[in-house]
């Protein structure tokens, strides 16, 4: 799954990137892609944090923190 907090980082201002990704389950060698939106007006230097996560079980998981910034 892919989960957003929109935090701002260092001063900056957040957004909600509305990540999505393209399959529920993978198995090992597979891939899925990870859609995220900038919407216009955002101002330079906002930043949001997306956590992926993968689990087989609730004692065995993986969190991969994503931060997003604007240029």
């Amino acid at each position: 799954s892919a989960d957003a907090i929109s935090s701002p980082l260092a001063d900056g201002t957040s957004f909600d990137p509305k990540p999505t990704l393209d399959a529920t389950t993978l198995q090992n060698g597979q891939s899925a892609h990870l859609t995220i939106s900038v919407p216009a007006g955002t101002a330079s230097n906002a930043s949001a944090v997306i956590f992926v996560t993968s689990s087989r079980s609730l004692t065995d998981f993986s969190i991969w923190p994503v931060v997003v910034t604007v240029p």
